[in-house]
């Protein structure tokens, strides 16, 4: 294996759930799928990988907002700060912290974050 080709995420609200990640996590849009019924999908540049937003289905049901699985994206301690004030600037705050790493619930209920290693 040679790394992450995509991160699929279902959501209720495409625009809504694809903001929060470019706005926190300052991720680029890179494409927008549209149907009958709206913004079916939005691919987010994420490094070598992409993140894509898709309509959760009927029926379908949203991420367990008690869940410990995870998504971490990388970055520098610096990062990890920048994400920390644009969530206080928005009035949130992180779920918890690690040394290295800050989670967040986002729009979904899903934790997600970032982390970066131990600076030498």
């Amino acid at each position: 294996m040679t790394g992450v080709h995509h991160l699929a995420l279902r959501a209720e609200s495409v625009l809504a759930l694809a903001a929060f990640y470019v706005a926190v996590f300052r991720l680029d849009e890179l494409d927008r799928q549209t149907d009958e019924l709206g913004v079916k999908s939005i691919w987010l540049g994420l490094g070598e990988a992409i993140l894509m937003i898709e309509r959760r289905g009927p029926g379908e049901p949203a991420p367990d907002p008690t869940s410990r699985e995870v998504q971490i994206f990388s970055g520098t301690k610096q990062d990890r700060l920048d994400v920390e004030q644009r969530l206080a600037d928005a009035g949130f705050s992180p779920a918890f912290r690690s040394p290295y790493t800050t989670y967040l619930r986002d729009p979904e209920g899903r934790l997600t974050g970032i982390s970066h290693y131990p600076e030498r």
